[in-house]
């Protein structure tokens, strides 16, 4: 039969249905007419066009014969037209017509679809009711799941296939991405109930994994319904292995079969593993036990061989690309020919079989039965192999890690030539030119792999985040964008959205679209995710860290560390931040954490060069600006000079005209000489046509009156003025009643009316937000703002000014670092508009000195540091869960960064060791020799500690140090040899070490060593002998001399005798008669025996006046005599054993060294976690097995305030009864962090209140100190401030905010800050009493948290309003 076309065939099925449709329509017609005729001809009738007309005739006519047929034998049938009665047979087979009457009645009319009515989709069976079968068990859920494979470059959807899930891997006990997705309730945030997902440092051990697997094969052989001993392999769960990342999964053909056939005889292991291309990664024996090791020349299937050359093809593409970098993994030879055999089915027969690759396949063929026995025997081999060669890997690559790094830097002068070339589908384009190093990172994040962007300010690093987002929503999947701060996510979540279509925001009081694939939240939000085991991060591709460099925050750093390592293997980040120093550092430390490379790059210099400019104000008539660093970045020391000079020219002719000398004051006076210093300030910028300026002001006072002083110019035009007072009204259109008439509101209307605005964190964020709108579009010309205002927020000026070079603390007053300094610089120029950016610095004062301004402007930014810190919400969840430790934690701490990258060789080293001690074996020594060994080995201690004495003593120093003086020197390369001191000579270990001595010492001819020559070090001579100086070491052939330098430690003792020495000849002019006169004057000493000789006393004779050195010469004599009595040192083999002796013991002390430092003892943090411990347990947060007690659990859902004192109040049940006011109101304590404050007044049921936590705080911080935290009373109760208690106590009441600013002099920023900070730990208190099961408590907390939330304090970011 002849094959029909796809498309007539479809017609012929559909047209016969169409009709059969058609018959039961008119059986069922009424008398209208009305057409019922089912809808399947005309939905098919557009996808056939004109051949469904010859079908449907060709149908026609065959029902017609058989319709004369029925006639003929009597049967009834109903007359009719063929077609349905509506449908003409013209117009029914008109293609037009039939398109018009589908796009009007179905396309635009959805409901009219069958597919829409349940009766003609579902079918219904009426269950029988059995009474019995309620006392039968549940039936379980599938333990099978869909999992997409997708191509690791494109990410395209390429199968699925179903994956087995353990019925125990659920959210509250598995770690694993296979386990079952929690409720909806806990798909974004997570819950303290559930396991957070494997974090990509902590991985288990390959024998934990290899035991999973192991366990999931006999799980599968034991689901297995084939009868086949073939049928039974089961395929391994590849994904426990380590394979490389970038490993491109092969085409797996027609992708409509979806479901992959399970493995059977015809799809054998080793099939599977070439087609997924792994065996080339594999080194695996290829003959079993006691057969001959041969070389197979054979080919595999069709499928196989086109699978491995394509694999071959990746691979040697990889090898090229990355020819430069380092080795990515542990390199393991690859095993071709096992791949041959293996998917060949056959044994060492088919592979020693000569002839070529067709006749094998023919053998292979007409195997039959005998074939597939040892194709099962050699994949069974396989299997095994599997398992031994990742142990072998392993223990390989913990040798070879050492030498890897795991930071990548690209070169800043690398130009990127074929950019269209290598993304030639970028997933969004940009309409200018991107930069080199916006080109390299694409390159890197098309690659999946992360990178690490250090890029000056405006340089344009948001091009990378924006890539990184499209690439997800491309892929469909999720990105995250982290913020240090609040305002900056709202912002960014305003710029994202106006260009991706997906965008949510989640804050501590705002959720939009928290499903969307681009989230924006801080930082603190992540990391709860994280520790609560959020289903949302399964889909994450990209995380966006932006402004990384905000880890150097001491407060706030720790986030970022817990962040990065928590975060799961698939995740790949996208790290932001400002020019640092040691971003390759940071960068290695976040690959070794997370097990991937990251790649860093930096630009070279700024889009927008800056210059620096001094002004003193005005000089005479002039007023100057002095060039203190120009664009190039050269200091100008004689511009410097001059601004000194006009200064004191300036101050000279004001005090002249008023008539005041002498140092200036404080208070008013100083606000009247900063009025007239802006102003001029103002009036030459509008001048030299530098607005728009930022002047960064260290004190949000000092804005506010900056500001104040300004008042009455303006910088706007008419039309900017309507304009400003336009989007002002628009602004505070979201306020009510008296909130659009606050005074700051009313201030800052007035002020930007003008052009003058002010930034920091008193202000309402909504003006802040007002006031960055306003400056974003030019709107204001002159804004006075704290340093918060160049965290990332990305509105360039034109001109910086800093008020000071000095700031605050918190502690002291200093200079500004580097980095800050160039943080807040770098808003200064904007890119396509400006040349190069203008930096001013005010001198109010005296002008910055040369050094000061020098090291601020050029010097070297901070460099990113580790502020790493134990916490109790971190130790608790972490201990919650069994396969995590709070040990690893530490140890993956960039804080710790150092010790990682020494564990690969310490590891190696330790493993060196004990097969070196296995060497030696357990020799039998005499019984007194080991007791022999550990009394020399003191007397050696005794001995280093006098002569530290002595060298530390000036007195002894002049003696021992004399021209001549005969010591005995005990070192790597002399041992117990005469040498005369020829002078001392300054350390090489620095100035604060024991001074060295050059020495003319005694050595046989035969071994004569040039001085300053070193023996190489044996691993016996890792350390001395620690043999006491009984005997003088005498060379055998002839003397002859060397003069070495020499540490002081290595003198073992300091003889009386002294040898004339010509200083000229033997030090200066090396004379070998001088120099041999003196060598032999030390033979014949030596020849006299020890005995012989006087020893100094060190304090008789050396006048050391150090107690240690009296002990420890008074030791000496006693072991000396001690060592004296042992037999063991009669024995002839004496030497040689206590040599073998030593060389054991020093071998055990290293493999015992190098065990203290691989393991947790050697943490940092580790006392200090001990502690933590203690405390917890004491306060039954944990038991003594540190299993999470039902406190622990409480503590774990508070991240907003202090867990411990919280946790207390609930469970001594203070809080329950207490009103839902009074709950917030003592709550602001833990969230209130200014510490000069108005003293509130509070009613009696507060000040108990207050009285009570103080109380209990007390009781916390006396459990601290008894278990060892330095932390005193005083300091831990400096956490808790009452300042707002009575503000917030009436905010709930229902109070105007209005009316509450005039009970504090706080600013209207603080409080709303701290007020919405009170709503989410109201949140976590209201969580923590359902986890206990307080109804009453519960209720009041989300009262509570509805009562504050309301008016100007929760008003919606205008950033955000539209959405």
């Amino acid at each position: 039969m002849a094959t029909v076309d796809a498309a007539d065939e479809l017609a012929a099925r559909v047209a016969a249905v169409a009709l059969e449709e058609r018959d039961a329509g008119d059986d069922g017609a009424d008398d209208s007419g009305k057409d019922s005729a089912g809808p399947t001809m005309q939905l098919v009738a557009d996808g056939a066009h004109g051949r469904l007309a010859a079908v449907v005739e060709k149908k026609q006519k065959e029902e017609a014969k058989e319709g004369e047929h029925d006639h003929e034998q009597g049967k009834s049938r109903a007359s009719g037209p063929l077609l349905p009665v509506p449908l003409p047979p013209s117009a029914a087979l008109s293609p037009e017509y039939i398109r018009a009457r589908i796009t009007d009645e179905y396309l635009l009319n959805l409901d009219a679809l069958s597919v829409h009515d349940p009766a003609l989709s579902q079918r219904f069976w009426q269950p029988s009711v059995q009474p019995e079968d309620l006392f039968l068990p549940m039936t379980s859920e599938s333990p099978y799941m869909l999992q997409v494979e997708r191509d690791p470059i494109t990410f395209e959807a390429k199968a699925f296939r179903e994956s087995h899930v353990s019925s125990s891997e659920t959210a509250v006990s598995s770690m694993s991405m296979t386990r079952t997705v929690a409720a909806n309730a806990d798909k974004t945030y997570g819950s303290t109930l559930q396991y957070p997902f494997m974090p990509g440092g902590m991985g288990v051990e390959v024998a934990q994994q290899m035991r999973l697997l192991a366990s999931k094969k006999d799980t599968h052989q034991q689901e297995s319904h084939s009868a086949d001993a073939d049928s039974k392999l089961t395929q391994p769960d590849l994904s426990l292995f380590d394979f490389p990342e970038n490993k491109v999964l092969p085409d797996l053909g027609d992708v409509s079969a979806h479901l992959p056939p399970p493995p059977s005889s015809s799809s054998s292991l080793a099939q599977q593993l070439a087609l997924a291309g792994l065996l080339d990664d594999l080194a695996l024996p290829l003959t079993r036990e006691g057969e001959k090791d041969t070389s197979s020349t054979s080919t595999s299937t069709t499928t196989t061989a086109a699978a491995t050359a394509t694999t071959t093809e990746r691979q040697e593409g990889q090898q090229a690309e990355e020819s430069s970098a380092v080795t990515s993994s542990a390199a393991v030879p690859a095993l071709s020919e096992l791949t041959a055999a293996a998917a060949s089915g056959t044994g060492e027969e088919s592979m020693g079989s000569g002839g070529g690759g067709g006749e094998e396949e023919e053998e292979e063929e007409g195997n039959g039965e005998d074939g597939a026995g040892a194709k099962e025997e050699v994949e069974e081999d396989l299997e095994a192999a599997l398992t031994k060669t990742y142990a072998q890997a392993n223990a390989q690559s913990t040798g070879q890690e050492q030498t890897k790094n795991w930071a990548i830097t690209i070169p800043v002068k690398a130009k990127v030539e074929d950019f269209e070339f290598q993304v030639p589908n970028p997933a969004i384009t940009y309409p200018f030119e991107l930069d080199d190093f916006q080109k390299q990172a694409i390159i890197c994040m098309e690659r999946h792999e992360s990178v690490f962007v250090a890029a000056h300010t405006s340089a344009g690093k948001t091009v990378v985040a924006e890539y990184a987002i499209a690439m997800s929503q491309k892929h469909m999947t999720r990105v995250i964008y982290t913020s240090p701060i609040k305002a900056l996510s709202n912002q960014k979540f305003r710029d994202f959205a106006t260009r991706f279509d997906d965008v949510g925001l989640l804050t501590g009081d705002v959720q939009i679209r928290p499903d969307a694939s681009c989230l924006i939240m801080t930082t603190e939000i992540l990391r709860s995710m994280l520790y609560r085991g959020a289903d949302m991060i399964r889909d994450v591709e990209w995380v966006i860290f932006d402004e990384v460099h905000y880890i150097n925050n001491a407060e706030r750093g720790v986030v970022w560390e817990e962040t990065i390592i928590m975060l799961p293997k698939h995740v790949n980040v996208v790290m932001l931040s400002a020019t640092v120093p040691n971003t390759f550092e940071f960068a290695d430390w976040v690959g070794r954490t997370r097990k991937q490379r990251v790649y860093v790059i930096h630009t070279p210099k700024r889009p927008v060069p800056l210059e620096h400019f001094l002004y003193v104000g005005k000089v005479g008539k002039a007023d100057p600006l002095f060039k203190i660093v120009d664009a190039h970045g050269k200091f100008h020391m004689k511009n410097h000079s001059a601004a000194v000079a006009g200064k004191k020219e300036g101050e000279g002719k004001k005090a002249a005209k008023t008539g005041s000398y002498g140092p200036k004051k404080r208070g008013n006076a100083s606000w009247g000489g900063d009025r007239v210093l802006y102003r001029s300030l103002v009036q030459m910028l509008k001048k030299e046509n530098l607005n728009p300026c930022v002047v960064f002001t260290f004190s949000k006072k000092r804005c506010d009156q900056n500001a104040y002083n300004l008042r009455g110019t303006s910088f706007n035009t008419a039309e900017e003025e309507g304009r400003v007072n336009a989007i002002f009204h628009r602004s505070i259109s979201i306020l009510k009643g008296s909130d659009a008439h606050l005074p700051q509101v009313e201030r800052i209307k007035a002020m930007v009316r003008h052009g003058v605005g002010v930034h920091h964190s008193g202000l309402l964020p909504i003006m802040k937000e007002l006031v960055e709108i306003l400056f974003s579009q030019g709107l204001i010309k002159v804004l006075f703002a704290t340093e918060t205002f160049a965290m990332g927020v990305n509105m360039p000026a034109k001109c910086v000014v800093f008020d000071s070079i000095r700031k605050h603390d918190g502690i002291q007053l200093r200079d500004l670092l580097p980095g800050e300094y160039v943080q807040m610089a770098g808003r200064a120029g904007r890119r396509g508009l400006d040349t190069t950016g203008t930096v001013i610095v005010l001198c109010k004062g005296d002008v910055p000195d040369v050094n000061s301004l020098h090291t601020v402007m050029l010097g070297k930014p901070t460099v990113l540091a580790s502020r790493f810190r134990l916490t109790y919400n971190m130790i608790l969840n972490l201990l919650r869960v069994e396969d995590l430790r709070v040990e690893d934690m530490m140890r993956q701490s960039f804080s710790e960064a150092d010790l990682q990258r020494e564990t690969s060789s310490q590891r190696q080293a330790l493993v060196e060791g004990q097969a070196q001690l296995a060497v030696l074996g357990s020799e039998e020594f005499p019984s007194d020799l080991e007791e022999y060994y550990t009394l020399a080995v003191e007397y050696l201690d005794a001995s280093h500690r006098m002569m530290a004495a002595i060298l530390a003593s000036n007195n002894a120093m002049r003696i021992v140090g004399a021209e001549g003086r005969v010591v005995v020197v005990n070192s790597q390369m002399y041992r117990n040899t005469l040498a005369v001191v020829l002078r001392t000579m300054k350390s090489s270990n620095g100035p604060a070490a024991p001074k060295d001595f050059e020495v003319l010492i005694m050595v046989d001819e035969t071994s004569k060593q040039k001085p300053g020559q070193r023996k190489e070090k044996t691993n016996k001579e890792e350390s001395l002998l620690p043999l006491p100086v009984t005997h003088l070491d005498v060379p055998q052939g002839a003397v002859s001399h060397a003069i070495v330098r020499i540490a002081g430690t290595d003198i073992v003792a300091i003889t009386g005798e002294k040898i004339p020495v010509d200083k000229k000849k033997v030090v200066q002019q090396r004379n070998a008669t001088e120099c041999t006169m003196v060598a032999q004057q030390l033979q014949q000493l030596a020849a006299k025996g020890l005995e012989s000789l006087s020893q100094l006393h060190p304090i008789k004779d050396l006048g050391v006046k150090q107690l240690e050195a009296a002990d420890a010469h008074t030791r000496m004599k006693a072991l000396y005599k001690q060592l004296s009595g042992f037999e063991c040192t009669s024995h002839p083999d004496f030497t040689s054993m206590y040599g073998r002796l030593h060389e054991r013991r020093v071998l055990m002390n290293q493999i015992d060294s190098l065990q203290h430092q691989l393991s947790d003892r050697n943490l940092t943090l580790l006392p200090e976690y001990e502690q933590r411990i203690e405390v917890m347990q004491r306060l039954q947060f944990i038991n003594s097995e540190r299993i999470v007690q039902l406190k622990g659990r409480v503590a774990c859902e508070i991240t907003t305030c202090n867990e411990l004192l919280v946790t207390q109040l609930i469970f001594h049940d203070i809080l329950t009864p207490l009103d839902p006011e009074e709950v917030v109101a003592l709550l602001s304590c833990m969230v209130f962090q200014n510490r000069r404050a108005s003293e509130p007044r509070l009613t009696p049921r507060l000040e108990e209140g207050v009285s009570t936590i103080t109380r209990m705080a007390i009781e916390i911080a006396e459990t601290q100190l008894a278990c060892g935290m330095q932390v005193s009373v005083e300091e831990y109760l400096e956490e808790f401030k009452f300042g707002l208690v009575e503000v917030v106590y009436e905010w709930a009441r229902g109070m105007a905010f209005k009316q509450i600013t005039e009970l504090t002099d706080e600013p209207e920023g603080s409080i709303v800050r701290c007020i919405i900070r009170l709503e989410q730990a109201c949140r976590e208190v209201r969580n923590a009493a359902r986890v206990i099961g307080d109804p009453v408590l519960s209720q009041k907390m989300e009262q509570a948290a509805n009562m504050i939330k309301r008016d100007i304090v929760f008003a919606a970011s205008l950033y955000t309003v539209d959405q």
